[in-house]
């Protein structure tokens, strides 16, 4: 299985952050209809939940000027599974099965991981 690093974010985990943080960047390309629904970022990157589709957004570069965007539609998600952080853990996690190809992301622990799998199931099934 491969896997595909939609942000480059390291060590620092995706935490809730306001819509606004990427919406003047993505709504350029959203199509009619599309709503943001909730927004994660870390120190530069960022993952944006969408009624249509999960977009990733990376940043890097000198002053991170350079941006790359990953669009993943609800459709084209296999198979997907949460973790809830246990005792000691510092983060919760998601991964999605897209064919031969998983997506992992890693949140901070107060993250509703039970809520992002209820988005996910709502798009995708």
């Amino acid at each position: 299985m491969t896997e595909i690093a939609i942000i480059s974010g390291g060590l620092a985990k995706l935490a809730q952050s306001g819509n606004g943080k990427f919406e003047d960047v993505i709504k350029s390309f959203f199509i009619p209809g599309e709503e943001i629904i909730i927004s994660f970022a870390n120190t530069h990157d960022g993952v944006v939940f969408t009624n249509k589709r999960i977009i990733g957004v990376d940043t890097s570069g000198l002053g991170h000027k350079k941006e790359k965007y990953t669009s993943i539609p609800y459709k084209k998600i296999d198979m997907f599974y949460s973790e809830t952080a246990g005792v000691g853990d510092t983060d919760t996690e998601l991964r999605l099965l897209l064919g031969s190809t998983y997506i992992h992301l890693c949140f901070n622990r107060s993250t509703d991981i039970v809520n992002l799998a209820k988005i996910i199931s709502t798009y995708s099934v």
